[in-house]
């Protein structure tokens, strides 16, 4: 009997000192593209991977990237991906794709391409999607990189109008998104000022023709987000001073409608969208001064979504980096319901030691 007490009660000491025990605070990962060479005198720094709670605070470089040589030329960055079966974070650089583990630590470039615009995880398949700028290809390889394939052409045809030595293609994935439980690719197709727009298909479609449109007129769409039947994408603006804005879709409004070959989408498309946030809500947070009175826009590079309904909130990163840089974090909550709901907007960090020039963004339980 008393080895049996004696085992009771050190399963309870250990349960109270696992109740005990703080949980790990939530966490945000950013990644700065660095700054180089400017025509005039400013700070440079590398390519960087950091760190801060949820609130903004606690700002910590976790990993800087490329040659140590040569803090003078960063080699740039485009889009940020987790992946919680691994704990890794993915980082599509000027270098290529590079995995590290979550603390930052190990990293190891996995693809060297053309510059790849966006990356994404698809936990269940093992699979890393990206695409790239000047192909205008949607690629997919395992989790270390092995094995690339191609998945979709989304490029509309290629640019010759450049010349033989530099043949872009029209369009590219600015974001890109793996729908595995509906088995949908999504994309957004980057291309002029405002013939950006939302796109998907089957994932398994062999068909390259067999796509929808589900947003088009945008300027410069680019990272997606999906949270039940709502998908929100990015709409960066193609210059220095364009409107910038999250919005969304509610894809219950599609789900009925048959998929149509892309070489219809050039009509209107009839699906209701929502602006999220918009540049002209608010110029004390879109609108940046530099040292020499110009105004440009700070606009919206990453974001992610957390929660549903009332219980929302969304963090989104955005920066200027022309003459001056800017970076900042910034939260949306909702007040009020139905009519009455408005989307707030709270600046949590506009440091730019502290950010970097941010373009990607994820939440880590």
């Amino acid at each position: 009997m008393l080895p049996l007490l004696t085992f009771l009660a050190a399963l309870q000491l250990s349960s109270a000192y696992r109740s005990e025990r703080p949980k790990t605070s939530s966490s945000l990962f950013i990644l700065d593209e660095g700054v180089g060479h400017r025509s005039t005198p400013v700070t440079r720094w590398r390519t960087s991977i950091r760190s801060t709670t949820t609130q903004g605070t606690n700002a910590t470089i976790i990993q800087q990237l490329g040659p140590e040589n040569n803090p003078d030329q960063p080699i740039g960055a485009y889009s940020l991906a987790y992946s919680p079966s691994t704990s890794s974070l993915y980082s599509a650089t000027g270098e290529g794709i590079i995995r590290t583990d979550i603390d930052g630590s190990n990293p190891k470039i996995l693809i060297t391409e053309d510059t790849i615009m966006s990356v994404t995880v698809a936990e269940k398949e093992g699979k890393i999607y990206y695409s790239t700028l000047t192909e205008g290809l949607i690629k997919r390889a395992e989790l270390d990189g092995s094995n690339v394939e191609v998945v979709r052409n989304v490029s509309q045809g290629i640019n010759l109008s450049y010349g033989a030595s530099y043949t872009p293609a029209y369009f590219y994935a600015g974001g890109v998104l793996v729908d595995e439980e509906k088995g949908w690719l999504y994309w957004s197709a980057s291309g002029g000022e405002h013939d950006g727009s939302v796109r998907r298909a089957a994932l398994k479609s062999q068909d390259q023709e067999q796509e929808q449109v589900l947003a088009s007129g945008i300027n410069l769409p680019g990272q997606l987000r999906l949270v039940g039947d709502t998908l929100f994408w990015a709409e960066i603006g193609r210059w220095g001073d364009s409107p910038t804005a999250i919005k969304r879709i509610d894809l219950s409004q599609v789900r009925k409608s048959p998929v149509q070959p892309s070489s219809t989408t050039s009509s209107p498309v009839a699906y209701a969208t929502q602006t999220v946030v918009h540049s002209n809500q608010s110029a004390s947070i879109f609108v940046a001064i530099d040292y020499t009175g110009g105004l440009s826009t700070v606009a919206i590079q990453s974001f992610v979504v957390r929660g549903d309904g009332a219980e929302q909130k969304i963090w989104f990163v955005g920066m200027s980096a022309e003459r001056t840089m800017f970076g900042k974090l910034v939260e949306i909550t909702w007040k009020g319901s139905g009519d009455e709901e408005k989307a707030e907007l709270k600046v949590l960090n506009q440091d730019t030691k502290d950010l970097g020039v941010p373009v990607g963004l994820e939440y880590v339980d």
